[in-house]
């Protein structure tokens, strides 16, 4: 078993970009590329890319891949296609492979040609050959495949012969020449076969170097990266934001502390109030057959809490003393509890917290507003108050005077005055009657009946004026009325 080593070290250095490896090494160093096994095509005859050449394999039996390189079992070349290669000499001198030769003989490839490219032509008589070398050899002995043939079909150099390179390059120019063609590399590459015995042979490639080019076709671990995209917030969604190359699988798993989330599988995670304060990661496990499986960790996210949009707030109903207001909240998200408080300009209406209020003589004079808090697990508490009302007005009061139907003795008459204010309880206050030049004045006390009867003289103009106390006054207004002559009868 013989391992052939590129001499510069430099050369092997491969830096892994978005799947296709390349690295620019030093001043004379060649560049490396990493080939891998996914992109070399089975059984082609496509030469712009790595693939198995047309022999005994077919569709990549007997090629494998390892940490090791390339794997040929039996008769097998594996070639890339060029067409800007122009001299055969300087591409000879390029050549370096790091091989493991287990079985027989491994060769470096060179298939090229001389005349009009016509490979239709039967065995020999066509105008193309692919030169061997042994990559054990350190003698400089070409092989060719097919004869060299000029365009008298003369032959210049008969296959599986061994020659110099520079005598082969000689011959080569000669027949061009005679097809007023010129010589054309087409491929080069390595295969596992005696040339002439044709006897199979087993090699492992980890690199091979041509025309400043180092390609390695080692099996490396899948290079790749995650990270957490998203809000850390409960009610929103992470997203796995994985960095994988081409020909490469991803399966997620996202974790709470050291804990999977059973079911968490996918790219996205979705916050729920479950894991608020929670410490989140995800792992992303890359597979591929051109890479070791490996397994990567983002860096972790803390689950903070998520915050409720608040709500456009009105009131519905209008705001009269007796009459009930509703308070109608519109959510962007329901939350899960919704809590009231009302307000009397700026001052918290004392028990009143649910969504309706019955406007009472208390807040006579005040605007009124209503604040809407709305909480959920997991979420700060999002709160929201409604425009103000306009002014409760003070309540009218009802001043109704008449004269009794039984009359009193003489010219007396007895007046009925009735108070009434709405539904309020409370009108205390006091009643003046003018009626000539008489003025009498009774008080309502509190939780009367708000009647009072008043005795007048016949004939003359009675005027009845209410009013309020101070306290009443709070919420009603003056009230007077008139009863003409004619009335007092």
């Amino acid at each position: 078993m013989l391992r052939k080593t590129i001499a510069s070290a430099a050369a092997l250095a491969v830096a892994l970009t978005g799947g296709f490896a390349t690295a620019a090494t030093a001043a004379g160093e060649p560049v490396v590329e990493r080939v891998l096994f996914s992109s070399i095509a089975p059984n082609s005859d496509n030469y712009d890319q790595w693939h198995q050449g047309q022999w005994d394999r077919q569709n990549l039996d007997g090629v494998s891949v390892s940490a090791d390189g390339l794997h040929l079992d039996g008769k097998n070349q594996i070639i890339k296609g060029v067409d800007d290669v122009d001299s055969l000499t300087e591409l000879v001198d390029s050549l370096a492979i790091d091989a493991t030769v287990e079985v027989g003989t491994a060769w470096y490839q060179i298939p090229l040609y001389w005349g009009p490219q016509r490979e239709d032509l039967p065995g020999d008589q066509a105008d193309f050959t692919t030169l061997r070398k042994n990559v054990e050899s350190d003698v400089d002995e070409w092989t060719t495949s097919r004869s060299i043939r000029n365009a008298d079909d003369e032959v210049l150099l008969a296959a599986h012969l061994s020659r110099p390179i520079a005598e082969i390059v000689a011959i080569l120019e000669t027949a061009a020449e005679s097809h007023s063609s010129a010589v054309k590399i087409a491929a080069y590459g390595f295969s596992s076969a005696d040339v002439n015995s044709q006897t199979p042979a087993e090699a492992t490639v980890a690199t091979f170097t041509a025309a400043g080019t180092t390609y390695d076709f080692r099996k490396v671990e899948a290079p790749g990266s995650v990270a957490i995209n998203g809000d850390a917030v409960v009610g929103s969604t992470l997203t796995a934001n994985s960095a994988v190359v081409a020909s490469t699988t991803v399966a997620y798993q996202w974790f709470s502390g050291e804990t999977a989330i059973a079911g968490a599988t996918g790219g996205t995670l979705s916050l729920t109030p479950e894991l608020l304060n929670a410490t989140i990661t995800v792992q992303a496990a890359y597979s591929s057959n051109d890479y070791f499986p490996v397994t990567v960790t983002s860096a972790p996210v803390t689950v903070a809490a998520g915050t409720l949009a608040a709500p456009t707030v009105t009131v519905k109903g209008k705001p009269n003393v007796g009459k009930k207001l509703t308070a109608q909240p519109t959510w962007q998200q329901a939350p899960e509890t919704v809590t009231y408080q009302w307000f009397a300009g700026k001052k918290a209406i004392a028990g009143a917290t649910s969504a309706t209020y019955t406007v009472t003589t208390d807040v006579v004079g005040k605007r009124l507003s209503v604040q809407v808090t709305g909480t959920s697990a997991g979420y700060t508490a999002a709160a929201a108050t409604s425009d103000k009302t306009a002014k409760v007005k003070k309540l009218e009061v009802k001043l109704n005077a008449k004269v009794m139907k039984k009359p009193a003795k003489g010219d007396v008459r007895r007046v009925k005055v009735t108070v009434k204010v709405g539904k309020a309880p409370v009108v205390a206050g006091k009643i003046t009657l003018k009626n000539g030049k008489r003025t009498v004045t009774r008080k309502i006390k509190k939780n009367a009946k708000n009647v009072v009867k008043i005795k007048v003289w016949a004939g003359k103009k009675v005027t009845v004026t209410y009013t309020p106390n101070k306290a009443t006054g709070e919420y009603t207004k003056k009230a007077k009325t008139v009863l003409k002559k004619k009335q007092v009868r």
